[in-house]
C-alpha cells in the first residue's frame, strides 16, 4: 500500500481488507511448537487450573503478542493466554480455516473482518461493549473500524472487534534547528501551517520534504481530508457507506489547497522522481523544514543521531477545531464465534484497553497509546517521544481518528501516485484529482457489490 512504512502498517477498515502483519525480526515460532503448549485438556484439568485462551498470531507479531499474554497472565490466574502461532505467509489461509472448529484460536486479529461476520465466525460483541463501558473510553471514530452492519458496511452496526488503542499516527515532523532559527511555533490552523511553508521559502529553505514517486504525499492530501470534509465524512467513503460521494465542494477544497501547495513551490523539486526512503535522507541532511508523514519513521534508524527533529499534530481548519490524523491499532481484536470461553476471551480483549496493555505495546517499541499520560497543548519544546503521544492522544480525544483513502480499494491505491504526481507537475487540477477518486470509488464499489 501507499503508506510504506515497514514493519507498522495501519490495518485497513474497508469490506476487502486483508490482514496486514508486522514483517519486524520475531523469533519464529512453528505452529507444531506453539499448539504443544495448548494442547486440549480435560474437564477435570481445567476445573483445577486456569481456562485457556488461545490468541492467534502471525509469525512476525509474536513479540507483541506474546508480551501482551504475558501481561495479561501476570494480572490473574483464572485465565490463562497462549499463543496458536504460523507464518505470516499463512495467516490469511489458516485463519479461515481454523475459525471453522472449536478447536481454533479464541481470540484473533481478523484478515478479512466483513467475510468473517458474514460467514457467521465472529462474535458480536456489543454486550460486553456495554459490560466494560468500551464506548466511554474511546471515541466512536475509534471503534467504528471494528463495525459491521448486516449489509457488510464497515463502520455502522454491531462491534465485532475491539481493544485499546494502540500504534502509529501521522502528522508533522519538523526540523527543531530550523523552527528556531525562522523563529516559528506550533501553527493552530491551516492557514498558519501555510504562512510558514511562505516564510520557509522566503528564506530559501524547502518548506516540506517529501516522496511523491510513490504517491506519499497522499498522507497530507488525507489529512487535508479529513480537516475539510470530517473524519466520520471521509471515513464513510472509505468504508462504503450508501450515499457517501467523495465528489463534492469540501474534498475538492482539500485538494485544491494541496495544489496551490505544490505550485507554490512548497515542495522539494525532485518530490515526483524520489521514494520515501530517499526523502528521509535529504530531511534527515536538514535541507527541509517539515515532513508530512507517521511516527514509523521514527523507528530503523532513518535518520543521523544527530539530527534532531519534533512532530506536532497537523492544524485543524479552525483554532480550536479537532485535530486529524490516520492511526493504526496494535489492540484491536475479535472473538471466535465458535469459543467455547467467549465470557474469559472477553476478559483478555478488555484487559487489552487498559493501561497495562498500552505500556506493553510501547514497551515492545510498538509506537504510541491511548490513556498513558496527560494530554497537553502541543509545544515545540517537548521530546520526540512525549510529542508523538501527544499527538496520537489528541487524534483520539477529538475523535479525529481517519482511516487512508487508498485504503478504498484498490483501484483507488493504485490510481493514487499517477494522479498526486500528475497535480505536483500540474499537469490536472485539484478538482480533476478528486473527479478521478470519486470515479475509483464508484467502480470498485460496482466490481464489489
Amino acid at each position: 500500500m501507499l503508506h510504506d512504512h515497514g514493519a507498522r502498517l495501519p490495518r485497513t477498515s474497508t469490506a476487502r481488507r486483508s490482514r496486514v502483519l508486522s514483517t519486524t525480526a520475531a523469533t519464529l515460532l512453528s505452529a507444531s511448537v506453539a499448539l504443544a503448549g495448548i494442547a486440549s485438556t480435560s474437564t477435570a484439568a481445567q476445573a483445577s487450573g486456569p481456562v485457556v485462551i488461545k490468541l492467534f498470531s502471525g509469525s512476525g507479531t509474536v513479540s507483541l503478542n506474546q508480551a501482551l499474554a504475558d501481561g495479561f497472565n501476570k494480572s490473574q490466574h483464572a485465565v490463562k493466554v497462549v499463543l496458536m502461532t504460523v507464518p505470516d505467509a499463512d495467516y490469511n489461509t489458516a485463519l479461515p480455516r481454523d475459525l471453522r472448529t472449536s478447536a481454533g484460536p479464541d481470540v484473533f486479529a481478523p484478515s478479512a473482518l466483513v467475510q468473517e461476520v458474514t460467514d457467521g465466525e465472529v462474535l458480536n460483541l456489543d454486550k460486553y461493549a456495554s459490560r466494560y463501558g468500551w464506548a466511554k473510553k474511546f471515541s466512536a471514530q475509534a471503534l467504528a473500524p471494528g463495525r459491521v452492519s448486516s449489509k457488510g458496511v464497515i463502520g455502522r452496526g454491531p462491534l465485532y472487534e475491539a481493544g485499546g488503542q494502540a500504534g502509529v499516527v501521522t502528522g508533522i515532523f519538523y526540523n527543531r534547528a530550523l523552527m528556531a532559527k525562522l523563529q516559528l511555533h506550533v501553527p493552530k490552523t491551516v492557514s498558519q501551517f501555510a504562512a510558514e511553508l511562505a516564510t520557509a521559502k522566503a528564506h530559501g529553505v524547502t518548506p516540506i520534504i517529501a516522496s511523491n514517486e510513490d504517491g506519499l504525499t497522499g498522507h497530507l492530501f488525507d489529512m487535508l481530508l479529513g480537516d475539510y470534509m470530517g473524519a466520520q465524512g471521509i471515513d464513510d467513503v472509505i468504508d462504503n457507506v450508501p450515499g457517501s460521494n467523495l465528489d463534492n465542494p469540501d474534498a475538492v477544497a482539500a485538494a485544491n489547497k494541496l495544489a496551490s501547495w505544490m505550485s507554490s513551490g512548497y515542495f522539494n523539486s525532485d518530490a515526483n522522481a524520489i521514494q520515501q526512503t530517499q526523502s528521509y535522507q535529504e530531511f534527515g541532511a536538514g535541507d527541509g523544514l517539515f515532513m508530512v508523514s507517521g511516527s514509523w519513521i521514527e523507528f530503523g534508524g532513518n535518520f543521523p543521531k544527530s539530527f534532531s527533529y519534533g512532530m506536532m499534530p497537523f492544524p485543524p481548519l479552525t483554532p480550536g477545531g479537532p485535530y486529524v490524523g490516520m492511526e493504526s491499532n496494535d489492540l484491536a481484536f475479535s472473538i471466535s464465534a465458535k469459543s467455547t470461553h467467549q465470557d474469559q476471551a472477553a476478559q483478555f480483549v478488555n484487559w487489552l484497553s487498559t493501561p497495562a496493555a498500552a505500556r506493553v505495546v510501547v514497551g515492545v517499541g510498538g509506537g504510541n497509546a491511548y490513556g498513558l499520560a496527560r494530554i497537553v497543548p502541543p509545544a515545540l519544546n517537548q521530546s520526540l517521544k512525549a510529542q508523538t503521544e501527544n499527538v496520537y492522544q489528541l487524534v483520539q480525544r477529538d475523535n479525529g481518528v481517519l482511516n487512508w483513502l487508498q485504503n478504498q480499494g484498490p483501484i483507488v491505491n493504485s490510481d493514487f501516485p499517477p494522479q498526486l504526481q500528475l497535480l505536483m507537475a500540474g499537469k490536472t487540477t485539484g478538482a480533476a484529482m478528486v473527479q478521478k477518486f470519486a470515479a475509483d470509488v464508484t467502480a470498485d464499489r460496482q466490481a464489489t457489490a
